[in-house]
């Protein structure tokens, strides 16, 4: 560390060192880079840092490559990997280096949130379009590799990225940097880091959260009241949320008109303590203790009148984790559910996660001693790492016991988390797919009722139609006092019964004392 020349090219690669994540790509062409870090008139300094999965030896064994090239002569204050990997250090390096390196597989990257940090800093990226960056980049604010892939066959594809990044580092990154003036500065350098301040990190915030959902929509606060110590909110559309009532009611989900009230609030409370108690269980088998919730607390928000995240939940106005889920319901719902968390509570649900993994893991074998290192090693070309398949789970709500009315059409809901370290999922581990009930299959009314208790007291609107008729224009202006106007009922005929605009039975009038009643004949829905 102490070779570092502070006035040369930094390139920063540091996180959870999964094989998915390429960072073997730098080192495939020792003596490629041999030429680009010593290069006399624009040389370039690589700093790696990063932990690999207690269970991925794949990971391990790179970590381990990296440090032993580090130690190569010509590689010395070069190439640099920092040990103990944590949030200080983290902290340190997204304000630190220049640029922020990712080469993740196409298209496994699930966020790659560490650039969105970066780029706060004023730290430009030079990523794979993957994650975040497919919507981040712009020409003149970063740099990046292709979408596309150009081969099938992965170590066809490594190879051509492997030279695309000494290609860009080589011609466009360093020239760019090194472009000084008379004042030692690059002006194309200054403006690359203010395009990054002003039109990348701008579009990563809480406030563009806000904009971007439906306004006023549905927060929902589950706090955790066993195992975790913690809450989150989930926030639905306004519209949706109306859809999901209607389904639990018996519907067809087509009766969403009129104002979201206490029975809309009611039922996708008990729709979400559902998901979540399903969820619940999961983590509970996954850390192998007991974990609850309490239940759900639903409220309709308007975000525009709040001025900054904090002021709906204190968590929100710093850094915080946000998982936005894909819901559909048949041909009903293809909208988003956020969900949302503070960050301690996110990395203290990690930590339990990986404590529980370490736990499991039987103990190593003591290691060998290590010879004496070779004088002046020869350079090797870096191994294949096998790149890991990482897919993003699908909550399906087929098998969630919800004691709601089962003619609900099926509902499905895909996450894509934005800042929770990707967890690759190894042999032998304890992991299973949450799994939710869904709202299909026959529903019969009278069988139905666990769930009908949140929601007895909710007050509906009962009307009672006399009878219908139509008239004319004409005819409605010639309305006096006195009018009679003829109905489509005849007398005795069972008149019809109404609950919030749905027609639910028929009946016949009766008078109670000196008020008009309807005795009901006849239950129809």
């Amino acid at each position: 560390v102490d070779k570092i020349n502070p006035n040369a090219l930094i390139i920063g690669f540091a996180r959870r060192f999964a094989t998915y994540k390429r960072a073997h790509l730098l080192f495939r062409n020792l003596k490629r880079l041999d030429e680009i870090v010593n290069n006399p008139n624009h040389p370039v300094q690589f700093i790696f840092a990063g932990k690999a999965h207690p269970a991925d030896k794949a990971g391990q064994d790179l970590i381990k490559r990296i440090v032993e090239v580090s130690k190569y002569p010509q590689f010395l204050g070069k190439v640099i990997f920092l040990p103990n990997y944590d949030m200080d250090l983290a902290k340190k390096l997204v304000q630190g280096v220049d640029i922020w390196l990712n080469t993740p597989t196409r298209p496994q990257e699930a966020s790659g949130t560490s650039g969105e940090k970066a780029a706060m800093n004023g730290v430009m990226h030079f990523s794979v379009l993957d994650g975040w960056w497919v919507e981040g980049y712009r020409p003149d604010a970063g740099w990046m590799l292709p979408m596309k892939r150009t081969f099938e066959n992965q170590a066809m594809q490594d190879e051509l990225d492997s030279e695309m990044v000494y290609n860009i580092i080589d011609d466009e990154i360093a020239p760019c940097f090194y472009d000084k003036d008379s004042t030692g500065l690059s002006p194309r350098w200054i403006k690359t880091i203010k395009n990054t301040i002003a039109y990348v990190a701008s579009n990563f915030t809480t406030n563009r959260m806000l904009e971007d959902y439906e306004k006023p929509c549905v927060f929902i606060l589950i706090k955790y009241t066993q195992g975790l110590d913690g809450s989150n909110i989930l926030i639905l559309k306004e519209h949706d949320v109306k859809i999901i009532t209607d389904l639990m009611m018996g519907g067809d989900g087509s009766n969403t008109d009129g104002e979201l009230g206490e029975l809309h609030l009611s039922a996708i409370s008990e729709a979400m303590n559902q998901m979540m108690g399903a969820s619940s269980t999961a983590l509970s088998t996954m850390f192998g203790k007991m974990i609850d919730i309490s239940p759900p607390e639903a409220s309709l928000v308007d975000l525009t009148a709040f001025k900054s995240g904090g002021d709906i939940a204190d968590f929100l106005e710093g850094t915080f984790v946000k998982i936005s889920f894909r819901m559909q319901i048949d041909e009903l719902v293809d909208s988003t559910i956020m969900q949302l968390y503070p960050i301690e509570f996110a990395k203290d649900v990690y930590d339990t996660f990986i404590l529980n993994q370490e736990d499991a893991q039987p103990a190593a074998p003591a290691a060998a001693p290590e010879p004496a290192p070779a004088p002046a090693p020869q350079p090797q070309q870096m191994p294949q790492a096998q790149p890991m398949q990482a897919q993003a789970p699908q909550m399906d709500m087929s098998q969630m016991q919800m004691g709601m009315p089962q003619a609900m059409p099926q509902m499905q809901m895909m996450p894509q988390m934005q800042m929770m370290p990707q967890m690759v999922m190894q042999p032998g581990m304890n992991v299973q797919p949450v799994q939710f009930q869904n709202f299909a299959g026959d529903f019969n009314p009278l069988q139905s009722q666990e769930n009908i208790e949140l929601i007895k007291d909710v007050p509906l609107e009962v009307t009672v139609e006399l009878g219908r008729t139509s008239k004319s224009i004409s005819d409605i202006l010639d309305f006096a006092p006195g009018t009679i106007i003829e109905l489509d009922k005849i007398a005795g005929e069972p008149i019809d019964v109404l609950v919030n605009g749905k027609f639910v039975a028929k009946g016949e009038v009766v008078v109670i004392e000196e008020s008009f009643g309807i005795r009901v004949t006849e239950i129809i829905k």
